[in-house]
């Protein structure tokens, strides 16, 4: 997830001008999106929500996209006419339990349209769960988009703060004295007060990436599919299991790296390398994926950030 305490129309053009795609912690909304109307604001309880009753994210009102990837900056909001108050109060009066920690924040279009702004609303992973929108349902993001959620997701959501809530991210670091290769490591946080001690690790690699050393890691299969974006893409499965006396818990707030695995650069060809992850043990089971974007031969430092 995106995480930043401030955003400037900057921030906004370089998601731009990367080409950065919606994902599950990512949604852009085109300004028509958030209007004084009964389905919008309906839309926007479902939306927050989802992102509550997931794993946070942020809301990006007044950029345009196309297939899921941002094209340029909307026409913007009149702040006069639409004010941060009026969001955070239809928030906060549409969802119910309310949700603590959300942010929004005003953005000034300085450059592409002076005196109007658009608005970014960052929604925090929810411990107080689950969260249930003006329509009386229950939402999690599912690809880009919010989805009712089944009844086991729900009780998931509710037994959140009683079991460990763990979450694993992705980032794409340097080699020391090494220009052929490059490595993934494999992060770890938990956000539930209960700590982990005894949880197995699934890392599920793009077979177009050649991994020469998977750490400690077991590789069991290099033919598993992950389904991405509609796509079908095959992965290589790597599989740990971390327990205690061997390995220190997760404790709440602190994160852990995992492992890494070395891989051989250049990359075969340019574009979207998927990067997945299943987490489980007693009473908990999460899992995700990342896009690792190659463009150029170049690959960025911090593929993602922790959630």
């Amino acid at each position: 997830m995106i995480t930043k305490t401030d955003w400037t129309e900057q921030d906004i053009q370089q998601l731009i001008t990367n080409q950065v795609k919606e994902n599950i912690k990512l949604d852009y909304k085109a300004c028509a999106s958030l209007k004084n109307d009964e389905k919008c604001k309906n839309e926007l309880s479902k939306d927050v929500s989802a992102f509550a009753n997931s794993d946070g994210g942020i809301l990006i009102y007044g950029v345009i996209e196309k297939d899921n990837v941002a094209v340029k900056i909307d026409d913007g909001y009149d702040p006069n006419i639409v004010k941060r108050e009026w969001i955070e109060d239809n928030i906060h009066g549409r969802i119910q339990r309310r949700i603590e920690g959300i942010r929004i924040f005003q953005v000034d279009l300085k450059i592409t349209n002076p005196g109007r702004v658009i608005y970014i609303i960052s929604i925090p992973q929810s411990l107080d769960g689950p969260h249930m929108a003006n329509d009386h349902k229950y939402y999690k993001r599912f690809n880009f988009k919010s989805a009712p959620m089944e009844d086991y997701e729900v009780r998931d959501v509710r037994r959140r703060n009683n079991v460990p809530n763990v979450n694993l991210w992705f980032t794409v670091e340097d080699v020391e004295d090494e220009i052929v290769e490059k490595k993934i490591a494999l992060n770890a946080a938990n956000t539930s007060p209960v700590p982990a001690e005894y949880y197995g690790v699934r890392a599920y690699i793009d077979n177009r990436i050649e991994i020469s050393s998977e750490g400690d890691f077991v590789k069991l299969s290099n033919d598993y599919i992950i389904e991405r974006d509609g796509l079908n893409i095959s992965t290589t499965c790597y599989y740990k299991l971390f327990a205690l006396p061997h390995h220190s818990p997760l404790w709440d707030g602190e994160e852990f790296n995992l492992s890494h695995f070395k891989f051989k650069v250049p990359l075969v060809s340019e574009g979207d390398y998927v990067l997945a992850w299943r987490v489980s043990g007693p009473g908990f089971g999460k899992d995700g994926s990342q896009l690792m974007q190659v463009k150029n031969n170049f690959i960025p430092l911090t593929a993602s950030k922790a959630p």
